[in-house]
């Protein structure tokens, strides 16, 4: 209200709404986790929040395979026969990725991104009920 934020559960959140999703990990080893590699899956339906991610030094994926540094782009051929480079919408990111860390023993590490809940598809005659 008034602009504030507020933190409710997601399983009350509607398009539109801004989600949160943080992953945790904990070293309870003796020793130091090296090359620790997080990988934070974004939902379909929903859109990347740019800016967002915590660490800030991120990559992105469309395929959870190949991954770039923020922002993605990617080649688009023109009607005239030749290429241009765009950027590729952030609704389309579907996994996020932090590089490779040292986790030293008995440490946390946390990361997060927030998406933006996309609106629910318009009814047409192929979905709606009879």
């Amino acid at each position: 209200a008034g602009g504030a934020e507020t933190v409710d559960s997601a399983a009350t959140a509607r398009p539109g709404d801004v989600l949160e999703y943080v992953a945790d990990f904990h070293n309870d080893g003796a020793s130091t986790a090296r090359g620790l590699t997080a990988t934070l899956p974004l939902p379909a339906g929903t859109e990347f929040v740019p800016g967002s991610q915590h660490p800030a030094q991120v990559q992105a994926s469309l395929d959870g395979t190949t991954f770039a540094p923020l922002p993605l782009k990617h080649w688009v051929k023109a009607a005239d026969g030749g290429s241009h480079e765009e950027l590729v919408p952030t609704r389309e990111y579907r996994f996020l990725r932090w590089a490779p860390a040292d986790l030293a023993a008995h440490a946390d590490l946390s990361v997060s991104a927030r998406v933006t809940i996309a609106a629910a598809a318009a009814p047409t005659a192929a979905n709606q009920r009879p």
